[in-house]
């Protein structure tokens, strides 16, 4: 669905709640629900975005499925229509008309697997949570972020150039203004002021300024001044940067006119669908390729993004490795419950103190439980170590270092983590049985390296639930 740029007004949208291609799978019903509807339950949705079938690469996706996985699969799709049974049931089959074949029949194919995707995301979220939510699976895909990253950086672009009104810049001027009294204006007041005779003799520099008082002049002046530090800083920005991390620069802005185009889109399906949803209750997960965000790619041209989450807005990138971290779905849907990472102890405190901001309540789960990360502030106190309490700790539990199964101690290096900062180390996060630490592990904890799941977990990534907080604490999480 193409939005009509000029009916949006992102002066008004500042303070408001933040709260193309449309593809119909002829395969499959519009709507797939995979639980029982019950009206007092919130609701699981996916959509995908419309990158979704560019950017699955989709050999290593079907080579761990493997031909047995998919019948199973197959045989439970009681909803598609049998003829289409037989044309997908070979696995090479999927793979040759993904490669070759035309670009209906690719994007048949590659639905048929969106849907395989996203169940076991479902599986595993069930599994790890205890939710029963009902899952409703659409098809009509709308814009992913990156295409509107793309778009509104575009808009932006044009307002430096001087080829469309500054509305982007108009709305953002509070970024670069200097004066507390610019700050208190809203972004109507100064465009009323911007888009006045006055104003545009002034930027000429066509006005007497002896026919304004001194405080109109003063007012006119120093936003003239934010504007061109804004021009200054992102004509700067918008030569160098991708969209994605050039709109960062402009971030309120650019989430209000995010989640408008999104929620334009998402309205249309969901009227298509007929589908009435509670804003405040259920859950949208949108399903999307591979993020393009540059400040997310690794020393190896690997993008690190499998997913975030906002508000009651989950994305995962599929174009990532989430036919094998089939966890994450109910590891982002926990953050909506205030569940906090728990990749080290910093990470941590600091989510803790956003949600304390936020809501008056810290995080719901403890860091480190069972004690067996190095950083927990149970074994550092007054900048020292206690190195030997937490070895007697650690071998009565049963662990090695950081957690890991003996198994794999000293073996595994866990490496510093792009996204997280730089100096941070990872602790592997905590096992659900310290007697059988491969079996179980915490769902807030990071997902394992495969180097780490082939040295500790026998090639397979354990379980993963929601750990319930121990009876004694070991720490003041305040």
């Amino acid at each position: 669905m193409n939005c009509d740029h000029q009916k949006r007004d992102p002066l008004k949208r500042m303070y408001k709640n933040q709260l193309k291609l449309v593809l119909v799978l002829l395969i499959l019903l519009s709507t797939i629900s995979i639980t029982e509807a019950k009206s007092e339950d919130s609701k699981l949705i996916f959509v995908p975005t419309n990158d979704l079938i560019e950017k699955i690469n989709i050999d290593p996706i079907l080579d761990e499925i493997g031909q047995e996985g998919f019948n199973t699969f197959l045989v439970e799709r009681t909803e598609l229509i049998p003829i289409i049974m037989t044309k997908y049931s070979d696995v090479e089959t999927l793979k040759q008309t993904v490669e070759q074949g035309g670009n209906y029949e690719k994007r048949e194919a590659k639905s048929l697997l969106y849907t395989y995707l996203v169940e076991k995301q479902v599986e595993d979220f069930k599994k790890s949570t205890g939710d029963d939510s009902e899952v409703i699976i659409l098809y009509h895909d709308i814009d992913s972020r990156d295409d509107t990253a793309k778009q509104l950086s575009d808009e932006i672009r044009e307002e430096l150039k001087g080829n469309i009104d500054p509305k982007l810049l108009i709305a953002t001027y509070n970024l670069f203004a200097f004066d507390e009294k610019i700050i208190k204006k809203t972004p109507e007041e100064v465009s009323k002021i911007v888009t006045s005779d006055t104003y545009k003799q002034y930027d000429n520099g066509d006005l007497d300024e002896s026919s304004i008082s001194e405080d109109e002049l003063n007012q006119i002046r120093n936003i003239h001044e934010a504007f061109k530090r804004a021009r200054r800083d992102l004509n700067r920005k918008s030569e160098s940067y991708p969209p994605n991390t050039f709109l960062r620069a402009v971030p309120d802005t650019y989430y209000d006119l995010e989640r408008e185009i999104f929620e334009e889109q998402y309205a249309s399906i969901l009227k298509r669908s007929n589908l009435k949803i509670d804003p405040g209750k259920d859950v949208t997960v949108r399903v999307s390729g591979a993020s393009d965000d540059q400040e997310m790619v690794d020393e190896n041209s690997v993008n690190l993004a499998r997913a975030y989450t906002e508000h009651n807005d989950i994305t995962l990138f599929f174009g990532a490795d989430l036919y094998i971290d089939t966890f994450i779905l109910g590891h982002e849907w926990l953050h909506l419950k205030n569940y906090c990472d728990v990749y080290n102890y910093q990470f941590w405190k600091d989510s803790n103190e956003d949600y304390l901001q936020l809501t008056g309540q810290g995080c719901v789960n403890k860091y480190d439980d069972v004690g067996c990360c190095e950083d927990n502030p149970r074994w550092n106190q007054d900048g020292q170590f206690l190195e030997q309490e937490y070895l007697n700790h650690i071998e009565n539990l049963g662990v090695g270092r950081q957690c890991l199964p003996k198994v794999c101690e000293g073996k595994v290096e866990l490496k510093f983590d792009k996204s997280f900062g730089v100096g941070t180390y990872l602790c592997i996060g905590n096992p659900c049985d310290a007697s059988n630490p491969q079996g179980c592990w915490d769902v807030m904890a990071k997902a394992f390296r495969q180097e780490t799941l082939d040295l500790c977990f026998d090639g397979k990534d354990p379980s993963r639930k929601v750990l319930k907080p121990k009876e004694k604490e070991y720490y003041d999480s305040g």
